[in-house]
């Protein structure tokens, strides 16, 4: 049986050979599977937003008082727990490869989903919440696996892309949930069989993954990791402290993933809430739709003019107009409760009213999640140490899991004391503000950081590592002398006719962001200063007797 499913594994699987990364074209096939994960990773964690307040209301005998901070606790620990444990898993997906971590933590949400249904009691619910949470950091290990495999823009569109996919498939997990709770009850659980269908998908995702998805980190790069003392944990997370851009970037991603995840449990709550309390007295059914609208809206903004806005903008910008959408749409939830105060709530116009404005609210709510956390992911992994992606990626996902944790949390007091004043939009005018002050702070970062995280660096699959030192291979062909005129922009090199001459090795000392590689035989470099990645050749200025290799300033030694 196991040599059988090897062997079905090696005729599947993509050869990491032709997994090379491209500045042109999306790796789909590696892409195509991450995206699933991703899928079944939301599934596990938003899958219960319809029916956990009502788990604990009837199941737990909370009271509404109660429900609001109960709710946001359960929510929370599950992101306590992947701030404990996201930066080692980030970290041993460096050495050991991002296939077994995907893989583990596929498997304790798979599980956890089902479990959480059967839980008799709020502490049960809250360990399997926990032990999930501390098994599973697959978003942190999927973006260094799309950083292993795409460079260019087909790595800001992929890491977008996923980002994106994530809060989308969120929605469509809480919609989908919300239709199916209580359709059909299995031994008198009406909880159980979204639960069930969830952790079937992500258990098909699991054997894809064993099946089907290559090991994007190479083996050298591995060996690289494990033998360097530079690359150890603690040095790691120095270095990652030391980067002062890396340090604006998870601040971003820290305070934006308080606001998105106090943001969805904030909607439900609100949503739910009775009309006399100033809320909307919406169903399961109802919370169904309204994320449903929230998941359409990201997904027709993404088929439509989201990549137009990336490529005009740039990942800075994209994130800058995501915020203030992000604003606008927060503080307009609790204004739609406003139509049922001013007509009433008995007549068919305010429904209509009150269901429109619905609606429109949670579709920019669902257009400023598709600009927000997912260009930001992007923004760090252009801006991180490529040998370093999965610890960068982890660091980043367990800082922000303590904030998403910590939201719900602070959120759901925050909504506990604004009913005790009858006034429940205190929560939305303070997340509200939260997203404008990682406004301001995104327009802080420099131009020149700005240029930087614009651009990716080379992947480890063709550069073991960004050192800024980088060792020019020996040249295939023939050196003959080259003399450059000293413009910024290319120009014909004028070639003097010699004899051919032996193959050299020259030495060039480049700046961070600069990685040397080969494209067809010629040498070339990426430049990350700003626009869109080109490959322009590497012009050596003196001749194979005296190559410049003394380092002082790369800027004079290459002629870009």
């Amino acid at each position: 049986m196991g040599a059988t499913f090897r062997k079905l594994r090696q005729s599947l699987q993509i050869d990491a050979k032709q997994t090379a990364p491209s500045s042109e074209s999306v790796p789909w096939r590696i892409v195509g599977i991450i995206y699933a994960v991703i899928m079944g990773d939301a599934l596990a964690g938003e899958m219960l937003s319809p029916f956990v307040a009502d788990m604990c209301k009837t199941r737990f005998g909370m009271s509404e008082a109660e429900t609001g901070t109960a709710l946001g606790f359960l929510v929370g620990v599950y992101y306590i727990a992947q701030f404990v444990s996201s930066f080692l898993i980030g970290h041993l997906s460096d050495r050991v490869g991002r296939r077994i971590p995907l893989t583990m933590g596929q498997v304790a949400s798979c599980v956890g989903t089902i479990l959480f249904a059967l839980s008799p009691s709020y502490a049960i619910a809250l360990t399997i919440r926990a032990a999930v949470g501390l098994t599973n950091s697959n978003i942190a290990v999927a973006r260094a696996a799309i950083c292993d495999a795409a460079v260019g823009k087909a790595r800001t569109l992929s890491l977008s892309y996923m980002g994106s996919l994530y809060a989308l498939s969120r929605a469509v997990a809480t919609a989908f949930s919300g239709f199916t709770v209580g359709a059909v009850v299995i031994a008198n659980n009406p909880y159980l069989f979204p639960c069930l269908l969830g952790g079937g998908f992500i258990f098909v995702v699991i054997i894809a993954t064993c099946l089907v998805f290559p090991e994007t980190q190479s083996k050298e790069q591995r060996l690289a990791n494990k033998n360097s003392s530079n690359k150890g944990l603690f040095a790691g997370l120095q270095y990652i402290i030391s980067q002062p851009v890396l340090l604006k970037l998870f601040t971003l991603h820290c305070v934006h993933s308080f606001g998105n995840g106090s943001m969805l449990i904030g909607m439900t709550m609100y949503f739910s809430l009775p009309i006399s309390m100033l809320g909307l007295s919406f169903t399961t059914r109802d919370l169904g739709i309204v994320f449903g609208v929230f998941g359409f809206a990201g997904f027709l903004f993404q088929l439509t003019i989201f990549r137009k806005i990336l490529e005009r903008n740039g990942a800075h910008g994209t994130y800058s107009r995501g915020l203030l959408v992000s604003m606008i749409s927060t503080f307009a939830v609790p204004l739609t409760g406003l139509i049922y105060k001013a007509f009433g709530s008995s007549s068919t116009v305010s429904h209509v009213m009150t269901w429109a404005a619905v609606i429109i609210v949670a579709g920019a709510c669902g257009i400023s999640f598709m600009m927000g956390l997912s260009v930001l992911g992007s923004m760090v992994a252009n801006a991180a140490d490529q040998s370093m992606q999965g610890l960068t990626q982890g660091a980043n996902q367990s800082f922000s899991s303590l904030l998403r944790a910590i939201g719900p949390m602070v959120c759901g007091l925050i909504f506990s004391f604004s009913l005790s004043i009858n006034f429940p939009y205190i929560m939305f005018i303070f997340l509200s503000l939260l997203y404008f002050g990682c406004f301001i702070l995104n327009n802080t970062i420099s131009e020149a950081d700005r240029r930087r995280i614009e651009k990716t660096p080379e992947s480890p699959a063709s550069a073991s590592s960004p050192a800024v030192a980088a060792t020019a291979a020996t040249i295939p062909t023939p050196i003959q002398e080259r003399k450059i005129a000293p413009q910024s922009k290319p120009v014909e090199a004028q070639t003097k006719p010699s004899a051919p001459a032996a193959p050299t090795r020259l030495t060039v000392v480049l700046p961070k962001w600069l990685q040397p590689r080969e494209l067809d035989g010629a040498y070339k470099i990426a430049s990350g200063t700003s626009g869109d990645e080109e490959l322009v050749p590497l012009e050596v200025v003196g001749s194979p007797s005296s190559p410049l290799d003394d380092g002082k300033n790369a800027e004079e030694d290459l002629i870009l």
